[in-house]
């Protein structure tokens, strides 16, 4: 076995050795892996999306940690890969795509949307995880209000492996949180238009018309975040023809 040429004759071959080492968890042969990382340029001669199939298996590993050297020698620094963190944190992370990949950026310093873009990756990831990247960053949300703000950027499906993931790449508190999460998601509490109990032809047969619809749809579902017992029908019709009361006493 010669990695030297064995690597030379295929330059993926590289990234697949750290793949090999996190899927079966073991530690790369002191040989092998001088000369993974010696060699390690010639992987900009690799087409994007070979090299993000290998990354994406490697992430989702049972010990993705085994190939810190990958990242931390800056082999894949030509992504925007040269972690500046010590990346053990991976393994204990929710072995979701999605997530993985917003902490690996994380620990690299580089939002996931030119990375994504650099590896010809798929919208789906280069959105959830430069939305869950931007979560990472951010104080957590302190009331239930807030959570529910954030759900437009960050769908509440991923918030369990977004609090996860700071508790792991943090050690932070996430208790309070999720006690949040828990209590939006225990009573339905609504946070988008389509779960308001009433829908634009409610509007219409009010006497609302084209835009005007539409804004009044965004005012409810910002009364309904911050009082979401008050998603009643018959409660934000009543708000709907008290405003409408309002606006005719003005004019």
């Amino acid at each position: 076995w010669d990695p030297a040429l064995r690597f030379s004759e295929d330059a993926l071959r590289i990234l697949r050795a750290f793949r090999f080492a996190a899927q079966l968890d073991f530690s790369i042969e002191p040989q092998t892996l001088e000369t993974a990382l010696r060699l390690a340029p010639s992987l900009r001669k690799i087409s994007a999306e070979r090299i993000f199939s290998e990354l994406v298996r490697l992430l989702c590993s049972k010990a993705p940690s085994n190939a810190a050297e990958l990242f931390t020698s800056g082999a894949l620094g030509f992504l925007g890969l040269a972690a500046r963190a010590d990346v053990s944190a991976l393994d204990a992370l929710p072995n979701v795509r999605e997530v993985r990949f917003a902490a690996l950026c994380a620990l690299c310093s580089r939002e996931p949307a030119p990375v994504c873009a650099a590896l010809k990756a798929d919208n789906h990831l280069a959105k959830t995880a430069g939305a869950l990247y931007e979560m990472l960053l951010r104080p957590l949300p302190a009331s239930d209000a807030e959570m529910k703000r954030r759900f437009a950027k960050l769908p509440p499906e991923y918030w369990e492996h977004l609090l996860s993931a700071r508790a792991a790449l943090f050690a932070e508190d996430v208790s309070a949180a999720r006690g949040i999460l828990q209590k939006i998601a225990a009573n339905a509490e609504p946070w988008k238009l389509s779960m308001l109990a009433v829908g634009g032809a409610d509007l219409q047969r009010l006497g609302l018309r084209g835009p005007e619809i539409g804004r009044t749809l965004e005012a409810l579902l910002r009364h309904v975040v911050q009082n979401p017992a008050d998603n009643q029908r018959e409660i934000l019709l009543g708000l709907i023809k008290g405003h409408k009361a309002e606006d005719k006493s003005r004019n």
